[in-house]
């Protein structure tokens, strides 16, 4: 610490403790803490929270913290109202941006390439999915991008390169303990790639992500079909209506601790995805703490089947955004799609909703 020795130091300050000999308190740096003392005969003493400058004399303690004799403490900023500071802010910010290094890391280690694409869009979607809409000062009609998705398929097209886009994607479905506006997602393609290649990816990002939190349930992740899945639970998928499939996957085999991987749901439930021969899609999902926290799907490449199927979805033409196929019409490789949603991932380690895990409401 002798760069901190004869220097000066800003920050915030807490903590603070009234001694016989001086005052001790906290020095909040940003990136660091350390401990000061100084003499409490001076005027304008600081309070707590307040950011201040100090001239920083001698390194009294190297201990894990340091503890430096400072003196001209000067208030900086005097603190109105501690109680509306929120210490629990930064510590959000360090486990996102480390969850977001782990997942990072993994995707690079393999060959990714991290991109960016448009947020603004011209074309709605024919998912079920609803977009935020605006418009420019023309009127012309644009659309807050809702997934990386497309954005990724096309460079795919044009590059054969497995790419990952981390940033926001927006949904105007309504907000709940489970669902928000504006959501933090890292998306990756990866060509010639199946879904077999992405579980096992995956499997490896969550057991990382897990050994930072601590976290011991990751020592086998199981993959179940979705066929199995009813099965385990007691019921016959065979006798159930689509509908009640639907209900009984939604509201309780999703509602369940895990951690494991449900693949091959019935091909009507992702149509845009590969179709196995048995009518189930190549299509997988994991959960944990009754969350959905990251979707998988090998991509249909067939333009002509894609197309069919995006139609089905929505069968207004002017919704489909033209860009995408002209793309998929030059030729899409086979490849398989990850989507990792950040903030349910941090919410289902901390045993909290998405709205106490992000740090600012959205």
């Amino acid at each position: 610490m002798n760069e901190i020795e004869n220097s000066q130091l800003q920050g915030r300050i807490k903590n603070i403790k009234k001694l016989k000999y001086g005052i001790y308190a906290d020095l909040d740096l940003g990136n660091n803490v350390c401990h000061i003392m100084y003499d409490k005969s001076q005027k304008n003493l600081p309070a707590n929270g307040d950011i201040i400058r100090v001239d920083a004399k001698n390194l009294i303690s190297s201990e894990k913290i340091p503890t430096i004799l400072v003196t001209n403490v000067k208030i900086l900023n005097r603190c109105m109202d501690l109680n509306k500071l929120n210490s629990k802010i930064k510590e959000l910010f360090i486990i996102r941006r480390k969850i977001e290094y782990i997942i990072e890391k993994n995707l690079e280690e393999v060959g990714a390439l991290k991109v960016s694409s448009a947020i603004l869009t011209r074309y709605r979607g024919t998912s079920k999915v609803e977009p935020f809409e605006t418009t420019d000062k023309k009127g012309k009609e644009y659309f807050l991008r809702f997934t990386h998705g497309m954005a990724l398929k096309k460079i795919v097209c044009d590059t054969l390169v497995p790419v990952y886009e981390n940033g926001k994607v927006f949904r105007n479905m309504g907000k709940s303990q489970r669902h928000i506006h504006e959501y933090n997602m890292i998306e990756s393609q990866f060509p010639f790639k199946s879904i077999d290649y992405a579980i096992k990816l995956s499997q490896q990002i969550m057991k990382d992500i897990a050994q930072y939190f601590g976290c011991d349930d990751f020592k086998e992740l199981p993959v179940y079909t979705v066929a199995e899945l009813f099965n385990r639970a007691g019921y016959d998928i065979n006798k159930l209506s689509d509908e009640d499939k639907r209900a009984i996957f939604k509201n309780k085999l999703k509602k369940q601790d895990g951690p494991f991987f449900s693949i091959n749901p019935p091909y009507q439930w992702s149509p845009l995805t590969v179709k196995n021969d048995d009518n189930t899609a190549r299509d997988a999902e994991f959960v944990y703490k009754k969350m959905g926290l990251i979707h998988i799907c090998e991509e249909e490449y067939n333009y002509e089947n894609l197309k069919s199927s995006m139609l089905q979805q929505d069968n207004n033409p002017a919704h489909l955004d033209c860009d995408f196929l002209n793309k998929m019409e030059g030729g899409m490789p086979p490849s398989v799609g990850i989507a990792l949603g950040t903030d349910r991932i941090i919410a289902a380690f901390q045993a909290k909703t998405i709205q106490e895990v992000i740090p600012y409401e959205r």
